[in-house]
Protein backbone atom coordinates (compact mmCIF):
# COMPACT_ATOMS: atom_id res chain seq x y z
CA UNK A 1 0.00 0.00 0.00
CA UNK A 2 1.83 3.42 -0.84
CA UNK A 3 0.93 5.98 1.61
CA UNK A 4 4.18 7.72 1.64
CA UNK A 5 3.06 10.49 0.03
CA UNK A 6 0.03 11.01 1.79
CA UNK A 7 2.05 11.25 4.94
CA UNK A 8 3.71 14.02 3.31
CA UNK A 9 1.09 15.67 2.44
CA UNK A 10 -0.52 15.61 6.04
CA UNK A 11 3.10 16.99 7.57
CA UNK A 12 2.88 19.93 5.16
CA UNK A 13 -0.89 20.35 5.37
CA UNK A 14 0.07 20.65 9.44
CA UNK A 15 3.02 23.12 8.54
CA UNK A 16 0.92 25.48 6.83
CA UNK A 17 -1.50 25.80 9.08
CA UNK A 18 -0.27 28.43 11.42
CA UNK A 19 1.99 27.59 14.16
CA UNK A 20 -0.05 26.47 17.31
CA UNK A 21 -0.21 25.23 20.85
CA UNK A 22 -2.59 24.69 23.63
CA UNK A 23 -2.86 22.49 26.35
CA UNK A 24 -4.75 20.55 29.68
CA UNK A 25 -5.17 18.78 33.27
CA UNK A 26 -8.08 17.18 35.11
CA UNK A 27 -11.70 16.78 35.11
CA UNK A 28 -13.15 13.78 37.40
CA UNK A 29 -10.67 10.84 35.49
CA UNK A 30 -9.64 7.39 36.95
CA UNK A 31 -5.71 7.27 36.67
CA UNK A 32 -2.94 9.88 37.20
CA UNK A 33 0.14 7.19 37.25
CA UNK A 34 3.66 7.77 35.27
CA UNK A 35 4.63 10.87 36.30
CA UNK A 36 6.63 12.96 33.81
CA UNK A 37 10.35 14.20 34.85
CA UNK A 38 9.62 17.29 33.53
CA UNK A 39 6.80 19.08 33.15
CA UNK A 40 7.97 22.04 30.73
CA UNK A 41 8.38 19.31 28.40
CA UNK A 42 5.10 18.80 27.65
CA UNK A 43 2.31 20.60 26.14
CA UNK A 44 -0.21 19.39 28.77
CA UNK A 45 -1.83 19.99 32.41
CA UNK A 46 -0.58 18.75 35.78
CA UNK A 47 -3.53 16.07 36.04
CA UNK A 48 -3.33 13.53 33.45
CA UNK A 49 -4.90 10.25 32.55
CA UNK A 50 -3.81 7.56 30.13
CA UNK A 51 -5.94 5.19 28.02
CA UNK A 52 -4.54 2.01 26.73
CA UNK A 53 -7.57 0.04 25.28
CA UNK A 54 -10.87 1.07 24.48
CA UNK A 55 -14.51 -0.31 25.69
CA UNK A 56 -15.44 -0.97 22.10
CA UNK A 57 -13.76 -1.74 18.82
CA UNK A 58 -15.10 -2.71 15.39
CA UNK A 59 -13.93 -3.10 11.51
CA UNK A 60 -15.59 -0.93 8.96
CA UNK A 61 -16.28 -1.45 5.53
CA UNK A 62 -16.62 1.57 2.86
CA UNK A 63 -20.27 1.20 1.86
CA UNK A 64 -19.84 3.65 -1.29
CA UNK A 65 -17.83 6.14 -2.54
CA UNK A 66 -19.11 9.75 -2.34
CA UNK A 67 -19.02 11.94 -5.46
CA UNK A 68 -18.23 15.43 -5.74
CA UNK A 69 -17.72 17.74 -8.62
CA UNK A 70 -15.39 19.75 -6.59
CA UNK A 71 -11.65 19.67 -6.97
CA UNK A 72 -8.19 20.63 -5.12
CA UNK A 73 -10.06 19.80 -2.06
CA UNK A 74 -7.82 20.61 0.95
CA UNK A 75 -10.49 19.87 3.94
CA UNK A 76 -14.28 19.55 4.42
CA UNK A 77 -16.72 20.01 7.01
CA UNK A 78 -20.30 18.99 7.30
CA UNK A 79 -23.04 21.05 8.88
CA UNK A 80 -26.10 20.02 9.16
CA UNK A 81 -27.48 19.55 5.43
CA UNK A 82 -24.43 20.93 4.13
CA UNK A 83 -20.93 19.99 3.24
CA UNK A 84 -18.40 22.84 3.07
CA UNK A 85 -15.06 22.49 1.33
CA UNK A 86 -11.95 24.28 1.70
CA UNK A 87 -10.02 24.35 -1.67
CA UNK A 88 -6.85 25.44 -2.84
CA UNK A 89 -8.30 28.16 -4.80
CA UNK A 90 -7.67 31.61 -4.55
CA UNK A 91 -11.30 32.82 -5.79
CA UNK A 92 -14.08 31.42 -4.24
CA UNK A 93 -11.61 29.21 -1.46
CA UNK A 94 -14.52 27.61 0.79
CA UNK A 95 -17.41 25.49 -1.31
CA UNK A 96 -20.88 25.29 0.15
CA UNK A 97 -22.51 22.46 -1.49
CA UNK A 98 -25.70 20.18 -0.16
CA UNK A 99 -24.63 17.36 0.72
CA UNK A 100 -27.36 15.18 0.09
CA UNK A 101 -27.40 16.26 -3.95
CA UNK A 102 -23.74 16.91 -3.93
CA UNK A 103 -25.01 20.53 -5.84
CA UNK A 104 -23.02 23.53 -5.44
CA UNK A 105 -25.11 26.28 -3.63
CA UNK A 106 -22.28 29.38 -3.27
CA UNK A 107 -18.64 29.31 -3.72
CA UNK A 108 -16.65 32.49 -0.86
CA UNK A 109 -13.94 34.10 -0.05
CA UNK A 110 -11.64 35.20 -2.42
CA UNK A 111 -7.69 35.89 -1.93
CA UNK A 112 -6.68 39.90 -2.58
CA UNK A 113 -5.86 43.19 -1.10
CA UNK A 114 -9.19 44.82 -1.01
CA UNK A 115 -11.69 45.18 2.20
CA UNK A 116 -13.88 42.42 1.21
CA UNK A 117 -10.50 39.71 0.42
CA UNK A 118 -8.55 37.92 2.44
CA UNK A 119 -4.72 37.76 3.05
CA UNK A 120 -5.25 33.73 2.59
CA UNK A 121 -8.19 31.74 2.69
CA UNK A 122 -8.91 31.40 5.77
CA UNK A 123 -8.72 27.15 7.50
CA UNK A 124 -11.67 25.79 7.73
CA UNK A 125 -11.42 22.97 10.64
CA UNK A 126 -8.46 24.34 12.61
CA UNK A 127 -10.11 27.16 14.87
CA UNK A 128 -13.72 28.58 12.35
CA UNK A 129 -16.48 27.74 14.62
CA UNK A 130 -19.80 28.04 13.13
CA UNK A 131 -22.60 28.62 15.44
CA UNK A 132 -26.76 29.35 15.01
CA UNK A 133 -28.00 32.83 15.60
CA UNK A 134 -31.54 32.92 15.48
CA UNK A 135 -31.40 30.26 13.72
CA UNK A 136 -29.06 31.49 11.02
CA UNK A 137 -26.06 29.53 10.15
CA UNK A 138 -23.10 31.58 11.19
CA UNK A 139 -19.49 31.92 11.40
CA UNK A 140 -16.81 34.20 12.54
CA UNK A 141 -13.58 34.46 10.11
CA UNK A 142 -9.56 35.82 10.80
CA UNK A 143 -7.96 37.45 7.99
CA UNK A 144 -4.45 36.83 10.15
CA UNK A 145 -2.47 39.10 7.85
CA UNK A 146 -4.12 42.35 9.18
CA UNK A 147 -5.83 41.12 11.79
CA UNK A 148 -9.55 41.96 10.64
CA UNK A 149 -12.74 39.87 12.04
CA UNK A 150 -15.12 39.09 9.53
CA UNK A 151 -19.01 37.24 10.97
CA UNK A 152 -20.53 35.52 8.01
CA UNK A 153 -23.96 34.85 7.72
CA UNK A 154 -24.24 31.45 5.88
CA UNK A 155 -28.17 31.26 6.21
CA UNK A 156 -28.37 34.41 4.23
CA UNK A 157 -25.41 33.82 1.27
CA UNK A 158 -27.03 30.75 0.73
CA UNK A 159 -30.84 31.80 0.31
CA UNK A 160 -30.02 34.96 -1.66
CA UNK A 161 -27.19 33.88 -3.46
CA UNK A 162 -24.59 36.77 -2.46
CA UNK A 163 -21.95 37.01 0.00
CA UNK A 164 -23.41 37.92 3.71
CA UNK A 165 -20.35 39.45 5.59
CA UNK A 166 -20.04 42.11 7.75
CA UNK A 167 -16.47 43.46 9.18
CA UNK A 168 -16.46 43.24 13.26
CA UNK A 169 -15.17 46.24 15.01
CA UNK A 170 -12.97 44.35 17.64
CA UNK A 171 -8.79 45.33 17.71
CA UNK A 172 -7.57 41.72 17.18
CA UNK A 173 -3.59 41.13 16.81
CA UNK A 174 -2.06 40.29 13.35
CA UNK A 175 -0.13 36.64 12.25
CA UNK A 176 -2.34 34.62 15.17
CA UNK A 177 -1.79 31.08 15.12
CA UNK A 178 -4.85 30.45 16.50
CA UNK A 179 -7.90 33.06 17.11
CA UNK A 180 -11.21 31.07 18.33
CA UNK A 181 -14.69 32.87 18.80
CA UNK A 182 -16.14 32.65 22.12
CA UNK A 183 -19.07 34.66 21.72
CA UNK A 184 -19.54 38.27 21.66
CA UNK A 185 -16.32 39.90 22.12
CA UNK A 186 -14.78 37.39 23.80
CA UNK A 187 -12.26 34.82 21.87
CA UNK A 188 -9.02 32.43 22.69
CA UNK A 189 -5.90 33.83 20.53
CA UNK A 190 -2.45 32.29 20.41
CA UNK A 191 0.02 34.60 19.25
CA UNK A 192 3.24 33.64 16.95
CA UNK A 193 5.13 36.44 18.21
CA UNK A 194 5.22 36.11 22.18
CA UNK A 195 4.21 32.20 21.68
CA UNK A 196 1.35 32.61 24.53
CA UNK A 197 -2.17 32.23 24.69
CA UNK A 198 -4.70 34.89 25.73
CA UNK A 199 -7.90 34.94 26.66
CA UNK A 200 -9.93 38.58 25.61
CA UNK A 201 -13.43 39.27 26.86
CA UNK A 202 -14.95 42.98 26.27
CA UNK A 203 -11.49 44.18 25.14
CA UNK A 204 -9.72 42.99 28.19
CA UNK A 205 -7.52 39.77 29.47
CA UNK A 206 -8.77 37.73 31.23
CA UNK A 207 -6.61 36.22 34.15
CA UNK A 208 -6.89 32.00 34.06
CA UNK A 209 -4.89 29.45 35.98
CA UNK A 210 -5.75 27.52 32.53
CA UNK A 211 -4.23 29.47 30.55
CA UNK A 212 -1.17 30.27 32.63
CA UNK A 213 -0.50 26.47 32.56
CA UNK A 214 -1.03 26.70 29.00
CA UNK A 215 2.08 29.09 29.06
CA UNK A 216 4.28 26.85 31.23
CA UNK A 217 6.22 25.39 28.75
CA UNK A 218 9.90 25.62 27.45
CA UNK A 219 10.12 26.35 23.25
CA UNK A 220 12.60 24.35 21.83
CA UNK A 221 14.39 25.25 18.28
CA UNK A 222 12.34 23.63 16.10
CA UNK A 223 8.70 25.46 16.20
CA UNK A 224 6.90 22.88 14.45
CA UNK A 225 7.07 20.73 17.19
CA UNK A 226 4.68 22.71 18.63
CA UNK A 227 1.84 22.82 16.23
CA UNK A 228 -1.88 22.06 17.12
CA UNK A 229 -5.23 21.79 15.85
CA UNK A 230 -7.88 23.02 18.34
CA UNK A 231 -11.67 22.62 18.00
CA UNK A 232 -14.42 24.79 20.00
CA UNK A 233 -17.97 23.90 20.96
CA UNK A 234 -20.02 26.49 21.94
CA UNK A 235 -22.37 24.79 23.71
CA UNK A 236 -20.67 23.09 26.16
CA UNK A 237 -18.05 26.11 26.07
CA UNK A 238 -15.03 23.44 25.89
CA UNK A 239 -11.68 23.43 23.65
CA UNK A 240 -10.54 20.29 22.46
CA UNK A 241 -6.59 20.73 21.22
CA UNK A 242 -4.41 17.95 19.70
CA UNK A 243 -0.78 18.39 19.84
CA UNK A 244 0.07 17.37 15.96
CA UNK A 245 3.37 15.55 17.24
CA UNK A 246 2.48 13.85 20.46
CA UNK A 247 -0.10 10.84 21.81
CA UNK A 248 -2.10 12.81 23.88
CA UNK A 249 -5.10 15.48 23.71
CA UNK A 250 -5.99 18.46 25.86
CA UNK A 251 -9.53 19.57 26.99
CA UNK A 252 -10.31 22.58 28.91
CA UNK A 253 -13.02 25.26 29.91
CA UNK A 254 -12.42 29.01 30.20
CA UNK A 255 -15.46 29.48 31.62
CA UNK A 256 -15.58 27.19 33.92
CA UNK A 257 -11.97 26.63 35.23
CA UNK A 258 -11.90 22.70 34.41
CA UNK A 259 -9.19 20.60 32.50
CA UNK A 260 -7.87 17.73 31.70
CA UNK A 261 -5.00 15.74 29.10
CA UNK A 262 -5.79 12.51 28.12
CA UNK A 263 -2.55 10.25 27.24
CA UNK A 264 -3.09 7.11 24.51
CA UNK A 265 -0.57 5.25 25.83
CA UNK A 266 1.46 4.10 28.74
CA UNK A 267 3.91 6.96 28.02
CA UNK A 268 3.40 10.54 26.95
CA UNK A 269 5.73 11.82 23.98
CA UNK A 270 8.08 14.68 25.51
CA UNK A 271 7.95 18.45 22.74
CA UNK A 272 11.82 17.26 22.90
CA UNK A 273 11.49 13.77 21.22
CA UNK A 274 8.43 14.53 19.32
CA UNK A 275 10.48 13.80 16.32
CA UNK A 276 10.16 9.77 16.59
CA UNK A 277 6.66 10.24 16.21
CA UNK A 278 7.17 10.19 12.27
CA UNK A 279 4.56 8.41 10.59
CA UNK A 280 2.48 7.74 14.08
CA UNK A 281 0.34 10.74 14.36
CA UNK A 282 -3.21 11.74 15.42
CA UNK A 283 -3.80 13.53 11.59
CA UNK A 284 -7.48 15.82 12.15
CA UNK A 285 -10.15 16.09 15.19
CA UNK A 286 -13.88 16.55 15.11
CA UNK A 287 -15.91 17.74 17.91
CA UNK A 288 -19.34 16.78 18.19
CA UNK A 289 -22.57 16.70 20.97
CA UNK A 290 -21.94 14.22 23.21
CA UNK A 291 -18.18 13.74 21.76
CA UNK A 292 -14.83 13.74 19.84
CA UNK A 293 -13.23 11.92 17.59
CA UNK A 294 -9.39 11.86 16.32
CA UNK A 295 -8.01 10.14 13.43
CA UNK A 296 -5.04 8.14 13.84
CA UNK A 297 -2.52 6.96 11.70
CA UNK A 298 -0.10 4.44 13.52
CA UNK A 299 2.42 3.69 10.47
CA UNK A 300 2.85 3.60 6.73
CA UNK A 301 1.57 -0.17 6.61
CA UNK A 302 -1.67 0.24 8.01
CA UNK A 303 -4.89 2.18 7.51
CA UNK A 304 -5.53 4.88 10.31
CA UNK A 305 -8.23 4.39 12.73
CA UNK A 306 -11.29 7.05 14.18
CA UNK A 307 -11.16 6.84 18.17
CA UNK A 308 -14.10 8.79 20.19
CA UNK A 309 -13.74 10.20 23.59
CA UNK A 310 -16.21 11.85 25.62
CA UNK A 311 -15.85 15.15 26.74
CA UNK A 312 -14.62 14.45 30.52
CA UNK A 313 -11.56 12.22 28.68
CA UNK A 314 -12.93 8.76 28.98
CA UNK A 315 -12.71 6.39 26.02
CA UNK A 316 -15.52 5.42 24.17
CA UNK A 317 -14.34 3.61 20.92
CA UNK A 318 -12.31 3.38 18.36
CA UNK A 319 -13.35 2.57 14.61
CA UNK A 320 -11.05 0.82 11.83
CA UNK A 321 -11.02 1.57 8.40
CA UNK A 322 -10.02 -0.30 5.62
CA UNK A 323 -9.20 3.36 3.46
CA UNK A 324 -6.46 5.50 3.42
CA UNK A 325 -8.06 8.61 5.13
CA UNK A 326 -6.64 12.61 5.47
CA UNK A 327 -10.14 13.97 6.68
CA UNK A 328 -12.89 12.66 8.16
CA UNK A 329 -16.13 13.75 9.52
CA UNK A 330 -19.73 12.51 10.64
CA UNK A 331 -23.67 13.37 9.05
CA UNK A 332 -24.73 13.04 13.01
CA UNK A 333 -28.41 13.20 11.26
CA UNK A 334 -27.78 9.74 9.36
CA UNK A 335 -25.26 8.61 11.78
CA UNK A 336 -22.90 8.01 8.31
CA UNK A 337 -19.18 8.73 8.57
CA UNK A 338 -17.39 10.56 5.51
CA UNK A 339 -13.89 10.37 4.71
CA UNK A 340 -11.58 12.07 2.66
CA UNK A 341 -7.87 10.82 0.86
CA UNK A 342 -5.98 13.85 -0.83
CA UNK A 343 -3.55 11.61 -2.27
CA UNK A 344 -5.97 10.53 -4.75
CA UNK A 345 -9.31 12.81 -4.07
CA UNK A 346 -11.72 10.46 -3.01
CA UNK A 347 -14.48 10.17 -0.49
CA UNK A 348 -15.92 7.03 0.98
CA UNK A 349 -19.18 6.79 3.03
CA UNK A 350 -19.27 4.29 6.27
CA UNK A 351 -22.81 3.74 7.88
CA UNK A 352 -22.00 3.87 11.95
Amino acid sequence: MKVKSKYKFLRMKKEILPLFLMFTTLWGFQSCANAIDNKKDYMCFDNISYVTDYPKSLSLKADTSYVSEIVGINDFEIIDSLIIYETHESLGGWVICSLNSGKTLKAIFDKGHSKTEFSAIPQLCDGTTFFYDKKQLKTIVYDFGNGQLFEVNISNTIKKDSLHMKSLPYKVPVNLDKYIFMGDNEYYIRDMMTKSSKWYKDGEIKESEVINTLNDFEITDDFNVLGAMIRYNHEKQIFVELPVYTNYVNIFSLSTGKSKTVCMGKEMISIPTTQVMEGENFYDIRLFEDCFALLYIKNESSYPSIRFFDYEGNAIKEIFLDKNVTSFDIDTNTNTLYTYDCENETFYIYRL
